[in-house]
């Protein structure tokens, strides 16, 4: 399947001329698998983020669902963020994807990363449950301009590797819708918000905490250990091996007190990984997980 689609249908297409161009220079450059960490995406990918919200999700101006749709999404920035704002919601929209900025009541402040992440989840949230081809268009321009984000079922998920993503990050997000592992499925997602926002040690400890509760899930007589605990009593009880305690006790070390960070790596990236590794050891104690009758 072509990388590309077409913006109106949707529908795979092959690249375009300059696509071609861009793609080969990035081969050219080594880069064609690295990705921009999310806070250094270009102004490129913002506005075309912005011309597929006009087109996918937005109400038309002239319709009866939009002073509601807006004002409702306004309602909900508000509740999260606790801000108003001056001008109309549709313009502060704009504002918070285009140029990073909130214009309150009291000043003109930057949105951080992650609130101009939410003012579109907010709208998808508002327009409804489902919106595949909107996702669609976005993460074929995050890939264009190889930046590391992704949409999963309404909600941005950063990246550092396709690859990666492809092959763990899905996997054991879909394993995680099982109503089962609800709880598990809200700290790795929130581990993901965390590296978003900028809190990398954060991130580290929620994707820690959702493989000891998936522990848990799997244990409930064990409930309140940690993670060292839980790994020993899983591979006593026969549900992972003894090699995969040892792995799985080394995620621990990359909590936010350890010494774990090394030279050459962001945070971000150090977060990453421990969201990779957590994502590994989920979809490996999934497969130890009874099936529902």
């Amino acid at each position: 399947m072509a990388d590309f689609r077409t913006f109106h249908d949707g529908e795979p297409r092959p690249p375009t001329w300059a696509e071609r161009d861009h793609l080969q220079a990035l081969r050219d450059e080594g880069i064609d698998d690295v990705y921009l960490e999310p806070k250094d995406a270009p102004n490129e990918f913002w506005e075309a983020v912005l011309v597929t919200v006009h087109y996918h999700l937005a109400p038309a101006p002239d319709s009866t669902t939009a002073a509601p749709t807006w004002r409702a999404w306004e309602e909900e920035m508000t509740y999260s963020t606790g801000k108003r704002f001056t001008t109309n919601p549709k313009l502060s929209f704009e504002n918070i994807v285009r140029s990073g900025l909130m214009i309150t009541p009291e000043r003109a402040e930057g949105a951080t990363l992650g609130q101009r992440f939410a003012a579109i989840e907010h709208l998808l949230d508002v327009r409804g449950p489902s919106h595949a081809e909107f996702e669609d268009r976005v993460n074929d321009r995050a890939r264009y301009f190889r930046v590391g984000v992704r949409m999963e079922n309404g909600r941005f998920i950063p990246i550092t590797s396709e690859h990666l993503h492809t092959e763990i990050v899905q996997p054991a997000l879909l394993l995680l819708s099982d109503e089962r592992f609800a709880e598990v499925d809200g700290l790795y997602r929130k581990a993901f918000d965390r590296a978003l926002s900028g809190d990398s040690s954060g991130a580290i400890t929620v994707a820690i905490s959702a493989v000891e509760e998936m522990f848990r899930t799997l244990m409930p007589s064990m409930k309140g250990q940690t993670l060292g605990p839980l790994a020993e009593k899983a591979r006593g009880d026969g549900i992972i091996a003894p090699a995969v305690e040892d792995f799985v006790k080394k995620l621990y070390g990359l909590r936010p007190d350890s010494d774990a960070h090394a030279g050459g790596t962001s945070d971000f990236d150090l977060a990453m990984f421990a969201i990779h590794l957590a994502g590994s050891i989920l979809l490996y104690l999934g497969k130890a997980a009874p099936k529902p009758r």
